[in-house]
């Protein structure tokens, strides 16, 4: 596990190469989740609460007092959320990789395959939510990221454009070219440079739809 974990990193088509021959992908899903969930809950309970409270008044909502609601609660309720999207959007990125690159193109990958490739490449994302976690704590807004929005967003105004370029993430963009590089060893007749062109596309297009529902 931890030889594929570096090679997430340092040497993503032999990564690809270990698993095509052997697509194991839990043990790897289950340490991006705890890399995630590290970074959840070394950010201070109050951060949660002071998000929540600015949402409702950014909503026009009456906000609780304080000693009416629990930074705690959102904390765990956070975690909570982590834990299930971690696995919901790693099985749906695996279905879309198969519709596009088995389905579509005819390729010779199993979803087994890309859910192998899911978990391992996201362990990029997991690392990133540790990177910016000093960044979150400064800032005190637990969704901070670190991406175009972190140099873009002072020179736009409140609106789509700026909910794009605040969900292009790093971490997540780089996440997406290694699955790229990863999955164009399952299919010999598919080269890295079209594989990755088509995984980062469709994370730019997750973040463009995303954006067009406010969030």
């Amino acid at each position: 596990l931890v030889a594929r974990a570096a090679d997430a990193f340092l040497a993503p088509g032999r990564l690809g190469d270990e698993l095509r021959e052997r697509p194991v992908w839990f043990t790897a899903a289950l340490l991006g989740l705890a890399l995630a969930l590290i970074g959840t809950v070394l950010l201070p309970p109050e951060i949660f609460l002071d998000a929540f409270r600015a949402e409702m008044a950014a909503q026009g909502q009456e906000v609780p007092e304080s000693d009416m609601i629990s930074g705690e609660l959102f904390r765990a309720i956070a975690l909570v959320s982590v834990a299930i999207f971690w696995f919901i959007f790693m099985f749906v990125s695996a279905g879309v990789l198969a519709a596009v690159f088995t389905f579509a193109l005819g390729g010779e990958g199993r979803y087994r395959q890309y859910l192998a490739a899911s978990a391992h490449a996201f362990l990029i994302s997991a690392f990133g939510a540790l990177v910016v976690t000093p960044i979150r704590i400064s800032t005190r807004d637990p969704e901070t990221t670190l991406g175009v929005g972190t140099f873009l967003a002072p020179l736009l105004e409140e609106g789509y454009l700026l909910r794009f370029v605040n969900g292009l993430d790093f971490f997540a963009l780089w996440s997406w070219a290694v699955l790229g590089i990863i999955i164009s060893r399952f299919d010999d007749r598919t080269s890295p440079g079209l594989a990755t062109a088509l995984t980062v596309a469709l994370v730019v297009g997750f973040v463009a739809i995303a954006a067009a529902f406010g969030g």
